[in-house]
């Protein structure tokens, strides 16, 4: 008795879980974000940073100096304007 209720359970789930991505994937034109974000949630890894090589040739692997060197870096790039 318990396991066809546990079975007609599982089997309920994989239903909702199949009807749910094609809505998600039928209104995709219409509603990008709530797509991008089950994709999202569905992700294994994390992506992170790993050890930067400074402008003088350095490694840097504490967090608020890899900050620092992406700082200095992206504001090399960029000019103000007058």
């Amino acid at each position: 008795m318990i396991y066809c209720a546990n079975k007609e359970a599982k089997r309920e789930i994989k239903k909702a879980k199949r009807e749910f991505e094609a809505k998600l994937a039928k209104h995709i034109k219409d509603d990008k974000k709530s797509f991008f974000a089950y994709v999202r949630s569905k992700t294994k890894t994390k992506s992170r940073i790993g050890t930067l090589i400074s402008g003088n040739g350095t490694i840097v692997e504490d967090k608020s100096e890899m900050a620092e060197e992406f700082n200095k870096f992206f504001s090399s790039t960029f000019t103000e304007e007058n």
